[in-house]
């Protein structure tokens, strides 16, 4: 495992810029209507484990009334006001500007690292450690050209 190449924080995004005034507590999370995205991995979803662990400390539930399996499909429902959803800040970032939506930080927040995994001992191909130099150098990029997400 690399150290870390990549840095995200999920986000709370609502069509109503009322709901993200500032940061979004677990208690507040689960009293809104929520589109949730990765439905195929639901239960074993880093985001949802750390959402429901949450939820669990504060005798809070997390009820979705959507569940898609894109972060940008979960974004389009937002975008047409059918409730509001999470997503990685830097993957909704172009979408939610573009369709008017606001956004706030989770309180506390949770962040995403991003690293590579290779295989113990293992060759990496030219190729492939090309790869890795490039999306590092995309990734460190984007993270110096975005507005500040903490």
């Amino acid at each position: 495992l690399t150290p870390s190449v990549f840095r995200d924080q999920a986000v709370y995004v609502s069509r109503n810029p009322e709901h993200t005034v500032g940061p979004i507590d677990i208690v507040t999370l689960a009293s809104r209507p929520l589109i949730l995205s990765e439905a195929r991995w639901s239960h074993d979803d880093p985001l949802r484990v750390s959402l429901t662990e949450r939820a669990q400390r504060e005798g809070a539930v997390i009820h979705p009334i959507v569940e898609v399996e894109f972060q940008t499909h979960a974004l389009e429902l937002a975008a047409q006001g059918v409730g509001d959803s999470l997503v990685s800040f830097h993957v909704g970032r172009p979408f939610m500007k573009a369709r008017g939506l606001s956004w706030a930080p989770l309180d506390p927040p949770i962040v995403e690292h991003y690293a590579f995994v290779t295989r113990r001992g293992g060759a990496i191909s030219p190729a492939t450690a090309q790869f890795m130099r490039l999306a590092h150098r995309i990734l460190q990029r984007i993270a110096r050209e975005a507005p500040s997400i903490s």
